[in-house]
């Protein structure tokens, strides 16, 4: 059974542990035993590993269940970046990174530096390698390769209308100005008929006595 003795240093400036170096260890291995020891070095902090394990980590990704239609064509850009790097540096594709990693790089989908980061086992070693690489093709698959469906809005076409002058707007009852009122018709006076004068009688004198 193979066996592999790790030594992890304690960074000052984060205030941790380098674990990365576990992390890219482990990638493809399944662990039967891990024995940590504590020690000193020099006034500074170490830890040690004895590591028992076996290979179990295929280079192919068969795991993607959850996976969308597009995610699943990202897995696999990623996965033919991951075999083309490897051969031009000559070290197996799971030093570059696991198949679980990549899955999680699909689902997080950082486009930065510093959102890769997040992805576990990816530290500033591996992001300063491999960064640029991953994000590029992240960026690059989605701003040309997907295309998100969307519902089309239904609208509706004004047809034109033939003649060219506006209309006004009419005005509310309440700001339309009072009708005129028609001015009084001028009466002519009426005449009154004078009755026609009578020639003055003389009164008769009655016979003396």
């Amino acid at each position: 059974m193979p066996v592999k003795i790790l030594t992890v240093h304690y960074d000052p400036a984060r205030g941790i542990f380098e674990d990365e170096v576990i992390a890219e260890f482990i990638q493809n291995k399944r662990i039967i035993e891990m024995t940590p020891q504590f020690f000193m070095l020099n006034g500074k902090p170490h830890w040690t590993l004895y590591i028992n394990y076996e290979i179990d980590l295929p280079d192919v990704v068969r795991n993607t269940d959850g996976l969308s239609h597009d995610e699943q064509l990202l897995l696999k850009r990623l996965t033919e970046w991951r075999t083309e790097t490897a051969e031009e540096i000559k070290m197996p594709p799971f030093i570059i990174a696991s198949n679980k990693q990549l899955v999680s790089i699909v689902k997080q989908k950082p486009q930065t530096n510093e959102s890769l980061k997040m992805v576990h086992g990816f530290g500033s070693k591996k992001v300063q390698k491999y960064g640029k690489s991953i994000t590029n093709i992240i960026r690059s698959f989605f701003e040309k390769e997907v295309t998100f469906p969307t519902e089309p809005t239904p609208h509706k076409t004004r047809k034109k209308s033939k003649t060219t002058k506006t209309a006004k707007a009419e005005k509310p009852a309440s700001e339309k100005p009072a009708p005129e009122k028609p001015a009084p018709e001028k009466s002519e006076p009426v005449k009154v008929a004078e009755p026609d004068e009578k020639p003055s009688e003389t009164p008769k004198k009655e016979p003396e006595k």
